[in-house]
């Protein structure tokens, strides 16, 4: 997903990143070999330093949720060690992913 908005291209030449603050999964269905599974991602509420994004891996195999969850990622400056405010340009790109 970061790849995909360009977060870590544009960032680069800065200290800024992004910088996972929480993580939760929960395992609903068990996946075994083989099965091949795809993974959503929505993103969620997005406040003026952090945004969460909610995840889900499902299964080919069995046609059913095997996990969601969510993670909230912080904007940090890594010079500093102290969180910063989401960049304008990458704020409106998660405004737009969001619906």
């Amino acid at each position: 997903f970061f790849l995909l908005l360009g977060l870590l291209e544009n960032l680069a030449p800065s200290s800024i990143g992004p910088i996972l603050g929480k993580v939760s999964c929960t395992f609903t269905y068990p996946l075994t070999y083989p099965d091949r599974v795809s993974v959503g991602l929505k993103v969620g509420e997005i406040a003026e330093d952090r945004f969460v994004l909610h995840h889900l891996v499902w299964s080919q195999k069995h046609q059913t949720c095997a996990a969601f969850g969510e993670g909230r990622i912080v904007m940090f400056d890594y010079q500093t060690g102290k969180k910063v405010l989401i960049p304008e340009g990458l704020h409106t790109q998660l405004q737009a992913w969001r619906g």
